[in-house]
């Protein structure tokens, strides 16, 4: 927005803010009558604000082939997603839309194929208004326009007019504006929504807004105008998936943000923010969350007042977006824009390295001013594997990792099993699957040396404890399938394998641990690297161990059949 604009915006606003209304138009008439309005105006914590109106026909509505609507002029550079409807009962009819500037009002048209009427008649208009607000002072006093009424080219029985924002947030602060003309405060009992409304059975068809103060607090709203979002998802050679959202915003306001909500799509505990410059840190902390708000104060990631800034946050894909059938695996995330708000440009896409096979399409779905885009949800499907990965899937330094360390054992040929009961053929699966993924995902850490940074390792901590809960719950169903008839010698040979998977996890969490001292500089790199040594021969043992036990067991139960 140009200085002029918000001059001269803030200059109408301020004088609202008095009780001075800021426009006085009526729409041109037509014969139509009968109709009620709902006039209902809706803040997000951002200052951004959404105008929903209806019309309802009574039971003597009279026909209406089209209507129009009148809204402030200072609507016009800020208004998007722009959508509207009609209804004849259970008839939807269809609309289209015009809009024109006339008289210091934006009007909006809406004209419908076939004539409305009756009790059953019902149109609506919705759209969004972006950078409308105007700081006072960096204490996070704010001027919001409030619609009393638009312009109406009909006759209406009554309007009905609402105003909400987000009580935790903001507040109005001078009331006087609002209880001149009627309206009355409502506060919803769980404390997040101050509505302000009244109804009025004698309405005309005049244009009438005005300006509000209200109060943001500094730490988690204001005036926010999100440039672009950018919703990354990688996916490894070992079907790793992690998730980029990139968020470009400026704020408008004079306050410093200390706080954003936003919807991850993970857990809190796994989020982690990498520095927008170059080259990155590495010794970033992980971030904290209460409910849906982040706290921006810890990684110093604050966003200062009449600024423009970058957030990156990234984490691994919770589990309940991705699974594994037959080595497909399937992501299923949602589109919804994950600050709450409308984006100018929201983007999701995907990418892979080579030997990951993508089946179908890369995710790649965008949408301008939208609050969420495509469908609802996004899917991609891909297969992965290091017997289906080429020798550039995966650093050299990996592969040779996993050559020495995994291969022979992860992937020897599997004794036939002919005959064996199904139940045991899934656990030597879930544990072959496990201590498959564990290791290759512990060789992708050890591949990146001195590039090695807290975020790499918290990301992968996280993958791999995703990795040991998926197990322990396939084989807590395993465990439960069995029968209660199994002999002594197979029940015993089930608990040798439990404990063989415990030492296993012990294994890992202590390599983990190691790396966790290298980064923060407790331990030496001499040190580390006598200490790794002797933790790699130690998990080549646990895992021939685990996966020779469940084998094993296998053949137990078959020779007892």
């Amino acid at each position: 927005m140009s200085l002029l604009v918000a001059l001269i915006l803030f200059t109408t606003l301020l004088l609202g803010a008095f009780g001075s209304s800021l426009v006085s138009h009526t729409s041109a008439q037509s014969s139509a009558t009968g109709y009620s309005l709902d006039n209902i105006q809706t803040y997000n914590p951002y200052g951004q604000f959404q105008v929903n109106e209806t019309l309802y026909g009574s039971s003597n509505a009279t026909a209406l082939s089209s209507v129009t609507f009148g809204f402030p002029s200072s609507y016009q550079a800020h208004l998007v997603a722009l959508s509207a409807y009609a209804d004849q009962g259970s008839t939807t009819v269809s609309t289209t839309t015009s809009t024109s500037v006339s008289n210091n009002t934006v009007e909006i048209t809406l004209s419908f194929a076939s004539s409305l009427s009756g009790p059953n008649a019902t149109a609506g208009l919705s759209f969004w208004v972006l950078d409308s607000l105007i700081a006072v002072n960096s204490s996070g006093y704010f001027v919001a326009p409030v619609l009393d009424s638009p312009s109406i080219s009909i006759n209406l029985t009554n309007i009905y007019t609402e105003v909400d924002f987000p009580y935790q947030d903001t507040s109005v602060s001078n009331t006087t504006a609002l209880t001149d003309v009627g309206f009355a405060q409502f506060i919803s009992v769980n404390q997040a929504t101050q509505t302000w409304n009244f109804t009025t059975a004698s309405p005309n068809s005049t244009l009438n807004a005005f300006g509000v103060q209200i109060l943001s607090t500094p730490y988690n709203s204001g005036s926010l105008d999100f440039t672009s979002i950018t919703r990354q998802l990688s996916i490894a050679a070992s079907g790793q998936i992690i998730v980029k959202d990139t968020i470009n915003l400026d704020n408008l306001g004079l306050n410093t943000i200390s706080e954003l909500q936003y919807t991850p799509l993970s857990i809190s505990g796994n989020l982690t923010a990498v520095p927008a410059n170059e080259p990155p840190l590495s010794n970033i902390a992980p971030i904290s969350m209460s409910g849906d708000v982040i706290g921006l104060n810890d990684t110093n990631q604050e966003i200062q007042p009449n600024s423009a800034a970058t957030l990156i946050f990234q984490y691994p894909l919770a589990s309940q977006y991705w699974k594994v059938s037959n080595g497909v695996y399937t992501i299923t995330i949602p589109t919804t824009v994950p600050v709450g708000g409308i984006v100018d440009s929201y983007k999701i896409i995907s990418t892979s390295v080579p030997g990951v096979k993508i089946m179908g399409k890369q995710l790649s779905e965008s949408a301008t001013f939208a609050n969420e885009t495509g469908t609802g949800s996004a899917s991609l499907q891909f297969r992965v594997g290091i017997a289906s990965a080429t020798a550039d899937a995966l650093p050299i330094a990996a592969i040779l990792f996993i050559g020495v360390f995994v291969a022979a054992v992860v992937f020897r040929p599997k004794p036939e099993t002919e005959g064996a009961g199904s139940i045991f053929d899934n656990l030597v699966k879930a544990v072959e699957e496990k201590v498959s993924s564990t290791n290759e995902l512990l060789s992708e850490l050890k591949a990146k040396g001195t590039s090695l940074g807290r975020n790499d390792l918290v990301v992968t901590r996280s993958r791999i404890d995703e990795v040991r809960s998926k197990t322990n719950s396939r084989i807590g169903q395993i465990r439960s399938q069995l029968s209660s008839g199994i002999t002594t010698t197979v029940q015993a040979g089930i608990n040798e394998v439990l404990a063989n998977d415990r030492e296993f996890d012990r294994a890992v969490r202590d390599t983990l641990n190691a790396y966790d001292q290298l980064i923060s500089k407790k331990m030496k790199e001499e040190t580390f690297n006598r200490v790794q040594q002797g933790n790699e021969r130690r998990l080549q043992g646990q895992t021939n161990s685990l996966v020779d036990r469940a084998h094993d067991l296998v053949e137990e139960y078959e020779s007892e059949s």
